[in-house]
């Protein structure tokens, strides 16, 4: 597929989500367009950051959670980098792994263990490192550096000029794969597509093998309905980056929500069902009055909202359990409770039979917290103001 058909390719969730990035650091710093960590400037903890432009000269000795217009990483990372943007360029050293959701994305530089991306371009150039696997959902993909471990992923075309220490997995778009004269797979090379290509036995170390894909890729769309967990890592940073914002925007109303979930739990998710159950019939009774249609609007795009931020509050409410049990006299930033507690619920609506379950009641969870907290806010307002 050429370069003019793919662009016009495109998945509403991709452009939210680059929406997401452009406009999160204009509405949270719109003072500052541009962030940089100077060469000499070294951070001993983690960093979050929105930003149009963000550019790291110095070292973080944490993880980077980071989203903007561009993203520039030229010093070091001593943790993991995990990061939504439109474009992000690795020219610096990551310590940890990279998760990435952006329309192009280049590493030149060297990451210590696993790469996890989800783009428009991916390109691992001739001075890119990967200590460990990459995978990837992506429109065009070349690999020109050194990959350590697996390659696996999805995309509409893929290059392959580079050395990759293991096997390579992936599923290409009309043949639309090449494999270098330069190229080196030490283990064993596994295609997908809907035409067979020519590959150099001298270029693969194992054996080549091909499956005829029966539907044919033909869209990022398609992409990511074969790339089930980099979906999930997708939303996953989506909701973080949320999260992030709601936590800027509104620090203590967040905080009177996770903490009015934790206190008799139980409770919470009992007036949580009830709400869940009663909103239907509300809004049913809301559009038979006709009157009440423009309510019932409302309604529902407020409701739509809570049960979309829902897994941020559970997360919020996970991780500061866990912190404060585990490490009861540090105290931490709740970002940290998010992004550790949002991971934790994730990868729990992962588990068979019962993930649903657990989205259920992490949901009922937190509607029936904001409700009840929004009740005693009522209530204190009340009691503040005196009578006449």
């Amino acid at each position: 597929m050429n370069n003019k058909l793919m662009r016009k390719k495109r998945l509403p969730i991709w452009i939210a989500a680059l929406c997401l990035a452009l406009t999160i650091p204009l509405s949270l710093h719109a003072e500052t367009v541009s962030s940089v960590i100077a060469q000499d400037q070294v951070i001993d903890d983690n960093y979050v950051k929105f930003g149009d432009t963000i550019t790291i000269d110095g070292t973080i000795n944490g993880d980077a959670l980071l989203t903007g217009g561009q993203i520039i990483v030229n010093g070091d990372i001593k943790g993991d980098l995990i990061a939504l943007a439109n474009s992000v360029m690795v020219n610096g050293t990551i310590g940890g792994s990279v998760r990435v959701a952006s329309g192009d994305i280049t590493i030149r530089g060297s990451v210590a263990k696993n790469v996890t991306v989800a783009a428009n371009n991916l390109e691992v150039t001739s001075n890119g490192q990967i200590g460990q696997s990459l995978a990837y959902a992506a429109g065009a993909v070349n690999i020109a550096g050194v990959v350590t471990g697996n390659v696996t992923g999805q995309s509409f075309s893929a290059n392959i000029g580079g050395q990759v220490e293991r096997d390579v997995n992936i599923t290409i778009s009309n043949g639309d794969l090449t494999v270098a004269p330069e190229a080196s797979i030490k283990g064993n090379l596994r295609y997908g597509s809907n035409a067979t290509v020519t590959v150099d036995p001298a270029r693969v170390s194992g054996s080549v093998s091909y499956h005829k894909t029966t539907d044919p890729v033909t869209s990022f769309k398609d992409i990511l309905k074969v790339s089930t967990p980099l979906v999930t890592i997708f939303n996953y940073l989506a909701l973080l980056l949320v999260g992030f914002a709601t936590l800027a925007l509104f620090p203590r109303g967040c905080g009177h929500i996770y903490d009015a979930m934790l206190t008799k739990p139980m409770v919470k998710i009992g007036w949580g069902v009830v709400i869940f159950i009663g909103m239907p019939i509300l809004l049913a009774i809301l559009f038979i009055t006709v009157v009440g249609i423009p309510l019932a609007l409302i309604v529902i795009g407020l409701y739509l909202v809570f049960l979309y931020t829902a897994p941020v509050f559970v997360g919020l409410a996970i991780g500061q359990y866990l912190f404060k049990l585990i490490l009861p006299a540090r105290p931490l930033s709740p970002a940290i409770w998010l992004v550790v507690g949002l991971a934790i619920f994730t990868m729990a609506t992962w588990l068979p039979l019962i993930g649903w379950l657990v989205s259920l009641l992490g949901t009922i969870w937190f509607l029936g917290g904001i409700v009840l907290r929004k009740i005693a806010s009522m209530k204190e307002s009340q009691i503040a103001v005196p009578k006449p």
